[in-house]
């Protein structure tokens, strides 16, 4: 048995805000942690087909789900950004350095967008972190990226929300800064959190503790917060606060609605959990017609509950084996990545 594992959120002033003792056996918290990573590839190719075609508007028609979808996860930027991390932290042996994570993840064969290839960019040129995700150096600081591919920081922290917390604010800094990384830090506070809470509503409040009150982030959460507890069955009046207030001060093309702007999905993966009631298919729904970068936001949040079900409780209807012409599809991505 793994006994007596602390666990512990603190916020950036050390103070402990909420502290228990829970039990995992060893089995239990491998249920957990598959689950994660399955619901992540899941919720990407569940929201993969909507991505970017509900611009400033809800997305209203139908979504489909097939099991052959799931063939294609890795192929996203969603999976294969943060598995390059985890890859250096294995060959290091736990040692690695933020400049070790930079180096292999800016010369890696796969594509980057935004300020995941600005950062490359930077430090193909010499300027490390935590400068290479600085906004002096990139007009994308506060995009989505780091955002999306925060989770196995959570992931490998069950419970132990400051050590997330503190990880994200070396790896985060690789490719964002501001609100770019606080999504990321807000994002790895709910996965680490949710190992020992089952309510997403508390996650999502206890979560957003991790980051400063004050940054733009965290008041764009607070404002969904604010607006579920007046519209607790109505989650479209939380969307068109947040569109009216956030999304049509930001720009991220200009005169474009296109917006990977990290607060405004994070309100959207937010909205998602409040609403979804740890139901993992109405979660990803709503967060899917949400719009913008579905497929990203229907992953962060599906993530959530995949710690919370574990793989076992997982709907069988997302869980179908792919076919075995898929191995040869996998083996194809690995060497892809090398």
């Amino acid at each position: 048995m793994m006994r007596n594992l602390l666990l512990v959120i603190s916020l950036f002033t050390g103070s402990v805000v909420y502290a228990q003792y829970k039990d995992f056996t060893k089995a239990e918290l491998k249920n957990k942690v598959e689950g994660a990573w399955a619901a992540k590839m899941i919720g990407v190719m569940y929201g993969r087909e909507m991505e970017f075609k509900a611009l400033g508007r809800t997305y209203d028609k139908p979504i489909n789900w097939y099991p052959e979808l799931i063939e294609k996860a890795l192929l996203e930027d969603d999976l294969y950004g943060q598995l390059s991390f985890m890859e250096t932290i294995e060959k290091y042996n736990n040692n690695a350095t933020v400049k070790q994570l930079a180096y292999d993840f800016a010369y890696a064969s796969f594509p980057l967008c935004h300020a995941n290839l600005q950062a490359r960019k930077n430090i193909f040129d010499g300027i490390m972190p935590p400068l290479s995700g600085a906004p002096q150096y990139s007009m994308h600081s506060d995009d989505i990226d780091f955002q999306i591919e925060s989770d196995f920081i959570g992931f490998i922290h069950p419970g132990l929300t400051q050590s997330a917390i503190n990880m994200c604010d070396s790896v985060g800094r690789i490719m964002a800064y501001g609100d770019g990384l606080y999504g990321g830090m807000f994002v790895s506070a709910m996965h680490s959190i949710a190992y020992y809470e089952n309510d997403t509503k508390k996650i999502v409040r206890a979560a957003l503790k991790a980051i400063p009150s004050k940054s733009t982030y965290a008041q764009c959460i607070q404002d969904v917060l604010k607006s579920y507890d007046k519209h607790p069955h109505d989650w479209k009046k939380t969307w068109q606060l947040i569109q009216d207030k956030w999304a049509a001060n930001d720009i991220c093309i200009p005169f474009h609605e296109f917006n990977i702007d990290a607060k405004l999905n994070g309100a959207y993966i937010a909205i998602a959990l409040l609403y979804g009631n740890n139901d993992l298919e109405k979660t990803m729904e709503i967060a899917v017609r949400c719009g913008q970068d579905t497929d990203c936001n229907a992953a962060n949040a599906a993530a959530v509950l995949g710690i919370i079900l574990g793989l076992d409780n997982i709907p069988t209807k997302f869980k179908v084996s792919p076919p075995t012409h898929s191995r040869q599809k996998l083996s194809t991505y690995q060497l892809y990545i090398q």
